[in-house]
Formats: structure tokens, C-alpha cells, sequence
């Protein structure tokens, strides 16, 4: 597997399987996957252990590979090149997929399609995002939390898409590979007996039960709620 801004090194190898023919003019044709950029200066090739000339032509995703030598009886050509991997890459399959040609004893030969399919990663280019946050309780009101105030276990969150989260023993929580766009969370009070929402003088918009943020991919967004004990009520 890989993401965008990898290099990604493939090896092709044919081979002669005849025992008194040689294979003349043989042409690799390999078709790159959607977003992968050939490294010309790449392009290696060997054969019975010594280095061969490769003329590389490319037409779209489509290169063809020329060997400057033939391919005697029980040999192999080595084809060895790289590739960086772009962004557009997600839009595909990773799918590569190579074909050889060349001149028999007998006639035209061809072998392939041989196809290899890499699993690719979005990388920070997820669509994903994380979303942080915490229940603390506001002894000042200003809706953020101070040294000395305390956070909140096993108070529940509740987002728009269905998602239950419960605070650990600081009152922290995380969603990790949450849809991106503009999400909502509601802190089900009904979950710490004792509590309210804590008024905030700060910023008013902040005096909710819910809390909108906009999560772009691959991004992080904070998602805290301040809360206060209950008049009469032992938390």
C-alpha cells in the first residue's frame, strides 16, 4: 500500500521460455494507474546480468518500453522503473497493468496482461478529519478550562450522525476518521446526575447544549463542553 508523495518502485521481468529460440524486438507496454507519474531517469534494464539500453515512450497513463537487446532461450530481461504517486491517484483503482510483445522464431509472441493492484492510502489527503474535545467543570465561567478545574468520566456526546462517545477518567474524548463538513455534538446531561451547563460570560453563543464545528479533511476541531454542579445537587 502507499499515498500520494510516494515513490513506488515496480519490477517487470520476462522471460524466454523457449529452448533453441530467441525473442527479437521485444516491446513492454504498461499501462500506469490513474494519478502514477513516471520518473523517466528511473528506467533500468538487465539482462544475463549486464545493463541494457531502454528507450521509454509515453502516451497518457500508457508507456512503452523498448529494450535495445533480444531475449535469447531461457533468459530474462529485468525492467525495473519508478513512479511518484499524486493526489488524482485516489480517483483510480491502482491498477497496473503490463503487456509484452516481440518477434518468435515462429512469428509475432505476446504474453500479459500481468496486472498487480496497490492498495492506496489517502494519506493527508483523507476526506477524514478528528474530532477532539472535553467535559470540565467551569468554576470561573469563561467556558475554558483553567488549572484546577476538573474534567468529567463517562459523560456521554452525542453527534449528528448517530455517534455515542463517553468522556474518560480526564474527561477527554476522540473521534478519529469523522466524516468532514460541518458537524454537531450534544452533551446528554441526563448522563452526569448533579450537573448542568455552565453559564459562559465569555462568548454567548457557547451557552448550548450542542456545539457546531466545521471539520475539514484531514483536519482537527475541538469540541468542548463546560459544565457546573446543580444548586441542591450532590455530584
Amino acid at each position: 500500500e502507499a499515498q500520494p508523495g510516494d515513490t513506488v518502485v515496480y519490477r517487470v521481468a520476462v522471460t524466454n521460455l523457449l529452448t533453441n529460440g530467441v525473442l527479437k524486438d521485444p516491446v513492454i507496454s504498461d499501462q500506469l494507474p490513474l494519478g502514477f507519474t513516471l520518473l523517466p531517469d528511473s528506467v533500468r534494464g538487465e539482462l544475463s546480468g549486464k545493463k541494457v539500453k531502454i528507450r521509454t515512450e509515453q502516451r497518457g497513463q500508457t508507456v512503452t518500453f523498448t529494450p535495445s537487446a533480444d531475449i535469447p532461450p531461457r533468459e530474462t530481461l529485468i525492467l525495473v522503473y519508478a513512479t511518484l504517486i499524486t493526489p488524482n491517484s485516489l480517483r483510480g483503482s491502482g491498477q497496473n497493468t503490463a503487456v509484452v510483445e516481440a518477434e518468435g522464431p515462429t512469428g509475432p509472441a505476446q504474453a500479459g496482461p500481468v496486472i498487480y493492484t496497490l492498495r492506496l492510502k489517502p494519506g493527508i489527503f483523507s476526506s477524514g478529519g478528528t474530532i477532539l474535545g472535553r467535559v470540565f467543570i467551569d468554576q470561573n465561567f469563561d467556558g475554558e478550562q483553567q488549572s484546577g478545574e476538573l474534567g468529567v468520566a463517562n459523560a456521554v456526546i452525542l453527534l449528528d450522525d448517530g455517534t455515542r462517545i463517553t468522556t474518560d477518567p480526564k474527561g477527554l474524548f476522540s473521534v478519529p476518521n469523522a466524516l468532514a463538513g460541518y458537524r454537531t455534538g450534544v452533551l446528554d446531561l441526563s448522563s452526569i446526575s448533579g450537573y448542568t451547563l455552565a453559564p459562559n460570560y465569555v462568548f454567548i453563543e457557547r451557552n448550548s447544549q450542542s456545539r457546531l464545528v466545521h471539520l475539514a479533511p484531514g483536519s482537527l476541531v475541538r469540541m468542548n463542553f463546560a459544565i457546573t454542579p446543580r444548586l441542591g445537587a450532590r455530584p
